[in-house]
């Protein structure tokens, strides 16, 4: 690969820490929601069961948290591909000055719609899981 592809900017945007789903704040209390949602279903059931509708709620919050992960991956991806296409793209057109900006406008256009397109499907297959999961769960 080429060394222009790695800039400070890429180097930055790998090294700061994301949150992930696993890892909590410190100020929210561990498994709050969890505890009231089944302090609000206590009733007689089996024991070692979930009841249904404590199942539910907690699906649906759990649903809820992780539905914009994969949207934002998705902006992440295309923004990475990119910074790689533009550098490689101007590497190749170092000797051609004017080919530069308009190859540059070329595939940020290109790949702004890409980007909006993969971002809408992956919005749809979201939404039409959690349709399915309401319809499942009925």
């Amino acid at each position: 690969m080429s060394p222009h592809i790695y800039t400070k900017e890429n180097k930055a945007h790998k090294q700061s820490p994301k949150k992930t789903i696993s890892q909590t704040d410190p100020n929210e209390k561990f498994l709050l929601n969890e505890i009231s949602i089944l302090e609000e279903t206590k009733s007689v059931a089996l024991p070692n069961f979930l009841p249904r509708s404590a199942f539910l709620s907690l699906l649906q919050y759990k649903v809820k948290r992780v539905s914009n992960i994969p949207v934002n991956f998705v902006a992440e991806v295309w923004d990475y591909n990119e910074t790689v296409v533009v550098n490689i793209m101007m590497h190749h057109c170092d000797n051609y000055p004017p080919l530069q900006s308009s190859t540059k406008r070329a595939v940020l256009n290109l790949i702004s719609k890409m980007k909006e397109q993969s971002t809408s499907r992956v919005m749809e297959i979201i939404e039409m899981e959690e349709i399915a999961d309401k319809h499942k769960f009925k």
